[in-house]
Protein backbone atom coordinates (compact mmCIF):
# COMPACT_ATOMS: atom_id res chain seq x y z
CA UNK A 1 0.00 0.00 0.00
CA UNK A 2 1.52 3.79 -1.01
CA UNK A 3 3.66 4.89 -3.79
CA UNK A 4 7.06 3.77 -2.54
CA UNK A 5 8.36 7.46 -1.96
CA UNK A 6 7.63 7.63 1.77
CA UNK A 7 10.71 5.93 3.55
CA UNK A 8 12.85 6.29 0.59
CA UNK A 9 13.73 10.71 1.20
CA UNK A 10 10.38 11.37 -1.05
CA UNK A 11 9.11 15.35 -0.29
CA UNK A 12 5.80 15.30 2.12
CA UNK A 13 3.72 16.33 -1.15
CA UNK A 14 4.72 12.95 -2.60
CA UNK A 15 3.99 10.78 -0.03
CA UNK A 16 -0.13 11.10 -0.07
CA UNK A 17 -1.90 8.34 -1.51
CA UNK A 18 -5.77 7.78 -2.85
CA UNK A 19 -6.89 4.33 -0.90
CA UNK A 20 -10.41 5.31 -1.36
CA UNK A 21 -11.06 1.99 -3.41
CA UNK A 22 -9.71 0.25 -0.96
CA UNK A 23 -12.28 -1.83 1.82
CA UNK A 24 -9.26 -3.37 4.53
CA UNK A 25 -5.59 -3.05 4.61
CA UNK A 26 -3.61 -6.60 5.37
CA UNK A 27 -0.51 -6.16 7.00
CA UNK A 28 2.30 -9.44 7.96
CA UNK A 29 3.96 -9.21 10.59
CA UNK A 30 5.31 -10.88 13.98
CA UNK A 31 6.00 -10.27 17.53
CA UNK A 32 8.71 -10.76 19.46
CA UNK A 33 9.75 -10.56 22.82
CA UNK A 34 8.70 -11.24 26.92
CA UNK A 35 5.22 -9.95 26.28
CA UNK A 36 2.32 -12.79 25.64
CA UNK A 37 0.50 -10.31 23.10
CA UNK A 38 1.07 -6.70 21.69
CA UNK A 39 -2.15 -4.27 21.09
CA UNK A 40 -2.31 -3.58 17.41
CA UNK A 41 -3.68 0.30 16.04
CA UNK A 42 -3.80 0.78 12.46
CA UNK A 43 -3.56 4.63 11.67
CA UNK A 44 -3.92 7.26 8.88
CA UNK A 45 -3.42 10.21 8.29
CA UNK A 46 -6.18 11.55 5.91
CA UNK A 47 -7.61 14.41 4.00
CA UNK A 48 -6.09 17.95 3.23
CA UNK A 49 -5.39 18.77 7.56
CA UNK A 50 -3.85 15.28 7.27
CA UNK A 51 -6.34 14.19 10.28
CA UNK A 52 -5.05 11.05 12.59
CA UNK A 53 -7.82 8.34 12.08
CA UNK A 54 -7.27 4.69 13.90
CA UNK A 55 -8.98 1.45 13.47
CA UNK A 56 -8.22 -0.54 16.54
CA UNK A 57 -6.98 -4.12 15.21
CA UNK A 58 -6.76 -6.24 18.63
CA UNK A 59 -3.83 -8.23 20.30
CA UNK A 60 -1.28 -10.05 18.06
CA UNK A 61 0.24 -13.14 19.75
CA UNK A 62 4.03 -12.58 20.70
CA UNK A 63 4.58 -15.94 19.47
CA UNK A 64 7.65 -15.15 16.58
CA UNK A 65 5.36 -16.08 13.94
CA UNK A 66 4.05 -14.19 11.29
CA UNK A 67 0.63 -13.78 10.91
CA UNK A 68 -2.32 -11.25 8.80
CA UNK A 69 -3.40 -8.35 10.30
CA UNK A 70 -6.48 -7.69 8.48
CA UNK A 71 -7.90 -4.01 8.86
CA UNK A 72 -11.30 -2.56 7.64
CA UNK A 73 -10.80 0.50 6.52
CA UNK A 74 -15.11 1.22 6.02
CA UNK A 75 -14.72 4.16 9.38
CA UNK A 76 -11.75 5.73 7.61
CA UNK A 77 -13.11 9.22 6.07
CA UNK A 78 -11.60 10.89 3.27
CA UNK A 79 -8.92 8.21 2.54
CA UNK A 80 -8.52 9.66 -1.14
CA UNK A 81 -5.56 11.86 0.40
CA UNK A 82 -3.72 9.43 2.93
CA UNK A 83 -0.58 9.11 4.48
CA UNK A 84 -0.59 5.82 6.12
CA UNK A 85 1.60 3.72 8.79
CA UNK A 86 0.82 1.46 11.32
CA UNK A 87 1.37 1.26 15.12
CA UNK A 88 1.79 -1.71 17.76
CA UNK A 89 1.41 -0.37 21.40
CA UNK A 90 1.61 -3.16 24.12
CA UNK A 91 0.50 -0.39 26.81
CA UNK A 92 -2.52 0.16 25.25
Amino acid sequence: MGNGTQESGGGFNARPVDLSNYDIATIRMKATGADSSVFVQFYMQTGSGFSYQAVNWGSLPVDGLYHDVVVPLAGIITSDVSDRSLACNPGL
